[in-house]
């Protein structure tokens, strides 16, 4: 779907407890011409690894 894509962090990482939260932009060009979205991530750590991982992105402007 893209041919260039990058992400840059707008929040965080914020890490809470057993709770790391990042707030990202992404931006790349798709055969229509560039795109931009955004997202949320939150993960829980347990035992030193991503045990649950949970995302809400939208298309940008």
């Amino acid at each position: 779907m893209f041919t260039e894509l990058f992400f840059e962090l707008a929040v965080g990482p914020i890490v809470e407890g057993d709770l790391v939260s990042a707030r990202w932009i992404g931006c790349g060009r798709t055969s229509e011409g560039p795109m931009s979205f955004f997202g949320n991530d939150i993960l829980r750590v347990r035992d030193g690894r991503f045990a649950e991982y949970w995302v809400a992105s939208s298309a940008g402007s």
